[in-house]
């Protein structure tokens, strides 16, 4: 018999990565309570602070870590005319790349979307899938994210976002938006159970956009801690969201598109400002005609569109 039991290794394992989360919970905090007092003049403990203080404090310290990783934090300038990358797919749905790989992903539809496909990369969306996965859960909508091998995406029906490990189609975390509309209560103009929204950005982020529920329908947008789902900061904005198309984030913006196709707003996180914009001052060009998602890619300055089946990049430059 061994000396060393199969138990004692497995405990010891736990133990070592019990001890680095640890480690490592407690150096985050270090980095945020040393932010806190130089910054921010807060020198109460962290346990004692105001909600309100502490989630207005949390902005600025993720908005200062954004500006600190190299990161642009420009305004969008120009969108490109779109670039058809596939056709004849249904009317609804939304097609994304993980930033992390390159693997292009498509879902079609918006109504309990259990249905996955994947592509090498965008370049081989002319041909077929070379793998199609069907989930246990659907999603709601077609504000779907890919990241890390993970899929984000609204549980059909609910307010909650979770997270689903593509290689098992395991859920891995999930989080309660208690604050946001769903079931097309506050979808965009199109519906479609398009209530929630998320968008990945520069830095890592992943965001929740949605309808608020104690704001009358009006925009909100919730960063989420992408590995935790543990929101870590809000936003109210002062704009109806069922009276506009899309939406997209972009370096900490929020980018707002009218029913006719026209980028009436900006919203920016670190200055907590609205920015009225002016049809002339940058445009999304030309369509097929029924757009139902709008998706930033992190690193590659360019817009991914569905539209009446249709799959097209946009550039977007800053």
């Amino acid at each position: 018999m061994s000396r060393y039991a199969t138990e004692d290794v497995d405990d010891f394992i736990k133990g070592q990565e019990n001890i680095n989360t640890s480690k490592k919970t407690k150096s985050d905090i270090k980095i945020l309570v040393d932010f806190l007092r130089s910054e921010r003049n807060e020198l109460r403990p962290i346990e004692e602070i105001d909600p309100h203080d502490l989630n207005d404090h949390l902005k600025h310290f993720f908005i200062n870590i954004r500006k600190e990783d190299g990161s642009p934090t420009a305004p969008v300038s120009s969108i490109g005319e779109g670039v058809d990358l596939k056709s004849g797919l249904g009317t609804h749905g939304t097609w994304f790349i993980d930033p992390m790989d390159s693997t292009a992903w498509v879902m079609s539809g918006y109504n309990n979307v259990k249905t996955l496909e994947r592509y090498n990369n965008k370049m081989s969306l002319s041909g077929s899938p070379v793998e199609t996965i069907t989930l246990a859960q659907g999603c709601s909508g077609t504000g779907h994210v890919v990241n890390a091998g993970y899929l984000y995406c609204n549980l059909h029906r609910s307010n909650k976002v979770m997270k689903v490990q593509i290689s098992t189609k395991e859920k891995v975390g999930e989080v309660i938006l208690t604050d946001a509309g769903f079931n097309n209560a506050y979808p965009y103009k199109w519906g479609g159970y398009s209530d929630i929204d998320l968008a990945l950005d520069s830095g890592n982020r992943l965001y929740a956009i949605y309808g608020s529920k104690r704001n009358n329908g009006n925009y909100a947008i919730a960063l989420l801690d992408i590995d935790t789902l543990v929101i870590v900061a809000t936003w109210q904005i002062d704009v109806e969201k069922r009276q506009t198309r899309d939406s997209f984030m972009a370096n900490g913006m929020l980018y707002i598109l009218d029913s006719n196709y026209h980028f009436t707003y900006r919203f920016d996180t670190t200055t907590n400002s609205l920015t009225s914009l002016s049809s002339s001052e940058f445009q999304y060009g030309s369509r097929k005609g029924y757009l139902t998602s709008l998706q930033y890619i992190p690193g590659r300055c360019e817009l991914l569109a569905y539209d009446k089946g249709y799959l097209q990049t946009r550039s977007i430059h800053f």
